[in-house]
């Protein structure tokens, strides 16, 4: 049954937003992490999903079998993760470019693969639970609650997007990044290295998503191998929607797909995914290259 009564309750559509935005800054990371591969190499990992599962399954080794420090946990994914995404650029990524056609995308497809089955053998398909770092209290802001975790959720997601500009944009590496981004052979010419640059924007990649795994793992009831399909996929969408030559976009889409979602979900249980993806269609119907990405003109 569809309960769209309970959104025209201010307390439970703020609630919702407030929900929503959590998952949101989720979708956010790893969505960023497409944008980060797409401006510098105009390719992207669809086994992004599953960096995200490896950090969560990484923040369970680190935080519940051999437990340590949650700082220790998030530098632990970052170190192992970021490795881990310049081996996947240079394998899967690196040998199909300059080739007409789009194997990377079966390389990075099957590299999703590979990670998800091996996950299963390394920590079995049972699920597990990941306690966070913090209270279990709710914080009360007016009508609305959220448990410390979320807020950290929250924090942290605004923090690394906003490290993640001013590294593009005052850094030496972001510039190259941004160089290489706009012609790869002009930066070349430089004295940039291509090749790393490239390299290092997968590592940076990977390792957001891997932060995102980190932050969304106490928020689900358990974390198993397959986790990172659907939300990969959303995060996708977001890039997609809010354009993935657009950072600012992508942030903007990412949040508003997790309100939504929770929106949904509060009027069907079994609608909140159905809902985020007939949205992303109809958006895509009307603008193609994303709300705030760039139509190149096409010659004839």
């Amino acid at each position: 049954m569809l309960h769209f009564g309970l959104l025209f309750d201010p307390i439970i559509l703020l609630q919702d937003v407030v929900n929503g935005l959590t998952m949101g800054c989720v979708y956010a990371l790893v969505a960023l992490g497409f944008h980060v591969t797409w401006i510098t190499t105009k390719t992207f990992n669809f086994g992004q999903g599953e960096f995200m599962m490896l950090g969560a399954m990484l923040a369970f080794t680190l935080l519940v079998l051999h437990p340590v420090p949650y700082v220790f946990a998030i530098v632990g994914v970052l170190v192992v993760l970021a490795p881990l995404g310049m081996v996947l650029e240079r394998v899967a990524v690196r040998p199909t470019l300059g080739y007409v056609g789009y194997g990377w995308v079966i390389s990075t497809i099957g590299a999703a693969y590979i990670a998800r089955n091996g996950a299963s053998l390394l920590w079995g398909p049972e699920s597990k639970a990941v306690p966070s770092p913090f209270a279990a209290h709710v914080i009360r802001i007016g009508p609305v609650g959220l448990f410390p975790h979320d807020a950290f959720v929250v924090l942290a997601s605004v923090a690394v997007a906003a490290a993640f500009f001013v590294f593009r944009r005052r850094s030496i590496y972001g510039k190259a990044m941004l160089a290489v981004a706009h012609n790869r052979d002009a930066a070349a010419l430089m004295g940039i290295n291509v090749i790393a640059t490239m390299a290092a924007s997968y590592a940076i990649s990977a390792a957001i998503a891997g932060l995102g795994g980190v932050l969304l793992a106490p928020l689900l009831p358990a974390t198993n191998p397959y986790m990172g399909l659907l939300p990969g996929l959303k995060a996708f969408s977001a890039g997609i929607v809010g354009g993935l030559d657009n950072a600012a976009g992508i942030l903007l889409a990412a949040i508003s797909l997790g309100i939504l979602e929770q929106l949904m979900s509060t009027v069907n249980t079994d609608v909140g995914d159905v809902g985020v993806f007939v949205v992303v269609i109809a958006v895509l119907a009307v603008r193609p290259a994303g709300l705030l990405g760039k139509t190149a003109p096409v010659k004839v």
